[in-house]
């Protein structure tokens, strides 16, 4: 386990305090409810190499400091990891004999090998194959040995301890700290039950209406884009069991995977499902936020999510393009994130005068900076929705008279826009009668309404002559926030 960090004190921190390790808060409003929550499991694509460079150059952080056996073929169904795990001793002698079934022969060759008793990418739990099993851990204490279905409550230096472990539980006291395959964690000592049970409540109380939906294999109900009731823990080797590490015990970490903790049963037992094994290499998830519209000379706020789905913390450049050539501001950002960490970007988008239901695509991609092929890219639209000028009218109750008489009809023009403005009045006919005025200049306050009158001198023609009249309203300031009524 590497550490980067310096020793300091550690207190108990309340729940409603440390609301979440690494989301924005300000998600709980904008992505409230399932249709917006975000499957994070759905989006991963297992990307671990167990080959000794990827284990030495990658690792995790913020990890919960639960740390139970990974899954090992429990022939016998003891829940004791026990050599003859991977045959059947049919003649009971305690050693495998030719002939006798094996459980596990990974390698096909035949016999029982010893190197097989326990295979992370075999017998471990893995995707996709087990995406949403359910796992049951329940609390072992650090004087007993390891079982299926127990994991131990671990500490990681130099933060140990009930305080510092509630903490880890609640959220993440120190990114620098990170582990990876082969490091050693150590066994906290002490009885953990209590703390357990207050961490596990706060975890669920940051967000008690996630839910872990069977149909389809993911997180829904959340308030979050992820929920911070997904969780990373690591799973160590069943085979090695507890080590002596300079006088203190200590497991080795062979798997690291990610959870949604679904309940908490009391006396430090858990219900989790299980979503993935932890990647170990560089990797980025993009999420585009809702849709947006304005109007046109104006700028809307675009928002993206990114998620650090890597091992490691890492720096990521956010660039922006979109495909008719808007204004965007900033272009790109630049985000320090640490693992499984998510943060919002924003980019104003300045929508042009373009007519109402313009639509625009923007494109966000990151990259990383540890290595410029762990990428993603999504996008989300933009739409002018209206002006900042605009004018309504309305239209007066038809007149009749008598031939060579003169009507009077009058039109009301509201200014619907958002700033006051000028406009061009225009009026027209069909038959080509005498109407006064042709033409109004008019201003107005947003939101003002004036009445506009005209004369229309009604010819000597055959009764029952119609003519259909139009006026016509124009912005001075923008030609394109215009009405027409007949």
């Amino acid at each position: 386990m590497k550490n980067g960090g310096r020793m300091r004190s550690v207190a108990i921190v309340i729940c409603a305090v440390l609301v979440l390790f690494s989301f924005s808060q300000s998600h709980a409003s904008t992505m409230e409810g399932s249709d917006d929550s975000i499957a994070i499991q759905d989006r991963l694509e297992p990307t671990w190499d167990r080959s000794e460079s990827s284990t030495d150059a990658y690792g995790t952080s913020c990890l919960k400091p639960f740390c139970p056996p990974d899954r090992w073929g429990d022939a016998d169904s003891n829940g004791v990891w026990t050599p003859d795990d991977e045959y059947e001793d049919l003649n009971a002698n305690g050693v495998w004999d030719p002939g006798e079934p094996l459980t596990n022969d990974w390698n096909e060759n035949g016999v029982w090998d010893p190197e097989e008793e326990y295979d992370p990418e075999i017998t471990g739990y893995k995707a996709p194959d087990d995406i949403g099993a359910s796992i049951t851990l329940e609390l072992r204490n650090p004087s007993q040995s390891p079982g299926m279905g127990w994991y131990y409550a671990v500490g990681f230096l130099p933060y140990t301890g009930a305080d510092a472990y509630i903490n880890w539980i609640i959220g993440c006291l120190d990114s620098s700290i990170i582990v990876s395959l082969g490091d050693q964690l150590q066994l906290e000592p002490g009885n953990m039950v209590g703390p357990t049970n207050a961490g596990l409540a706060c975890l669920i109380d940051m967000d008690p209406t996630a839910q872990w939906d069977p149909g389809t294999n993911s997180v829904i109900n959340s308030s979050y884009p992820v929920s911070p009731r997904i969780i990373k823990i690591a799973a160590f080797d069943p085979t090695l069991g507890v080590q002596n590490c300079y006088g203190r015990d200590c497991v080795t970490v062979s798997k690291m995977m990610l959870l949604f903790l679904e309940e908490s049963m009391g006396g430090g037992e858990m219900l989790l499902r299980f979503i993935e094994t932890l990647p170990q290499d560089p990797d980025v998830d993009v999420i585009a936020g809702p849709d947006q519209s304005g109007r046109a000379t104006t700028g809307v706020s675009a928002e993206f999510y990114v998620i650090n789905t890597g091992g490691l913390p890492d720096t990521f450049s956010i660039t922006a393009v979109d495909s008719l050539g808007w204004d965007i501001d900033p272009s790109s950002h630049e985000v320090v994130l640490d693992s499984y960490q998510l943060d919002s970007v924003f980019f104003t988008v300045t929508i042009p005068n373009v007519p109402i239901g313009t639509t625009n695509r923007v494109f966000v991609t990151a990259i990383s900076h540890t290595d410029s092929s762990a990428w993603d890219s999504t996008s989300l639209t933009v739409s002018c929705d209206n002006f900042v000028e605009g004018v309504e009218l309305t239209a007066g109750s038809d007149q009749s008279g008598y031939a060579g008489s003169i009507a009077s009809l009058a039109f009301l023009v509201k200014n619907v826009g958002v700033v006051p403005d000028s406009y061009s009045l225009d009026m027209s006919d069909i038959q080509g009668w005498d109407i006064v005025p042709l033409h109004y200049d008019l201003t107005l306050d947003t939101a003002e309404v004036d009445t506009v009158a005209f004369t229309v001198g009604i010819p000597y023609v055959p009764l029952s002559t119609t003519d259909e009249l139009t006026l016509r309203a124009v912005s001075k300031t923008n030609s394109l926030a215009s009405d027409r009524q007949h």
